[in-house]
């Protein structure tokens, strides 16, 4: 069994990603030549990334900027740095610098911040294979496919997705890891922590993913797939009545109207809503603009995306909850000192009048959107 990621039913052959070892040498061969590879290969993934986010929306982009803001981290470089200037190569000093920032998020405790770990190994091993020339992984995934795997990082993902795979299965990871957050947006049905269950699963290998229920089936025999096809074509009949229905009225038995309203995040979960007969958003989680990255947003930018969200919904009633940071959604440039009960104490609006800048420039943001 695993851990529901992204809920749904998928099945096909199992098509196993193959983690390609990035080897680097510790010595290097000069500190300015290895600094210069150094920033070399940052400026090359640092355009990678920036491609990726522009051509992408909602939870993919989310994630690429958040990647953009860690590849320009400059404790990130000045680690690095320190080391080449102590004779290390680009690559042992940029993965000895990750290393610490891992060794200091996994010391905090907070599995929020841990389950962002991956973000950290995901910007190492780009920039390592962009110094190396080594291919990051074996990525040749079938459409179709049940994506089986060790882990895998948000970039690896968002290329193998252009595949159209069936599902994700993985040994590692957690429900709330931004691999998590991109398969639900993707609508692609994923199991995590499934730990040494998937050691047997061979390429090719027929499953049954059932991400309801949170488990796999490996060479399922004719009749549990025969009852596997008539759950998938419930649950799509399912879908195509609510879709074909989404934009009526809703209301009782008896008359009495109900709104229908959506909480999102992104501008892609604001079109989505639309789609599916959302009548307004009754809460727009404006943090999801703060949190995994190293500065706040800007007022542009805040207010592309909630400009964004309401053009989404076409005018209907758009309500923005101002930025609630602290407790559980930690951002790393709002200094936070331990609190015996966080959700209690700095968060939410008190953290936003301590930070008066951060407050003025939301509502500025927010004061731009049209129609008001």
């Amino acid at each position: 069994g695993g851990v529901i990621a992204s809920p749904g039913l998928a099945m096909g052959p199992a098509a196993r990603l193959r983690q390609a070892e990035i080897v680097v040498a510790r010595d290097g061969t000069g500190a300015a030549q290895e600094r210069a590879a150094l920033l070399a290969a940052r400026d090359e993934v640092r355009g990678q990334i920036a491609a990726r986010a522009d051509g992408a929306e909602g939870s993919v982009a989310a994630v690429m900027h958040a990647h953009l803001a860690l590849i320009d981290d400059p404790e990130l470089l000045g680690g690095a740095e320190k080391r080449i200037a102590e004779g290390c190569s680009a690559g042992f000093a940029w993965r000895g610098a990750i290393h610490d920032q891992v060794d200091a998020i996994r010391a905090t405790g907070n599995a929020h911040l841990i389950e962002r770990i991956d973000d950290l190994v995901d910007i190492e091993r780009q920039l390592l294979s962009a110094l190396t020339g080594t291919a990051a992984d074996d990525a040749a995934v079938p459409a179709g496919a049940i994506l089986v795997a060790e882990d895998l990082l948000p970039s690896q993902l968002v290329t193998l997705a252009a595949a159209k795979p069936a599902g994700i299965c993985l040994a590692r990871g957690g429900p709330t890891s931004h691999v998590a957050i991109l398969c639900a947006g993707m609508g692609l049905p994923a199991l995590v922590a499934m730990g040494d269950a998937l050691g047997s699963i061979e390429d090719g290998a027929p499953l049954l993913l059932d991400a309801e229920m949170g488990h796999v089936t490996i060479a399922p025999s004719p009749a549990d797939a025969e009852a596997f096809n008539a759950r998938l074509a419930k649950r799509a009949a399912r879908r195509e009545a609510a879709q074909s229905a989404a934009k009526d009225a809703c209301q009782t038995a008896d008359g009495t109207r109900i709104e229908i309203f959506a909480n999102i995040g992104t501008v892609e979960d604001a079109v989505i809503a639309a789609a599916q007969g959302a009548e307004g958003s009754g809460l727009v989680r404006s943090e999801f603009l703060f949190l995994d990255r190293d500065t706040a947003p800007s007022e542009d930018e805040q207010h592309a995306a909630y400009q964004g969200i309401a053009d989404a919904l076409a005018g209907k009633p758009v309500i923005i909850r101002l930025l609630d940071i602290g407790g559980d959604k930690p951002a790393a440039y709002i200094p936070i000192d331990a609190e015996e009960n966080p959700a209690l104490g700095q968060r939410g609006i008190r953290v936003a009048l301590a930070h008066p800048g951060l407050l003025e420039t939301q509502i500025r943001a927010i004061l731009r959107v049209e129609p008001v």
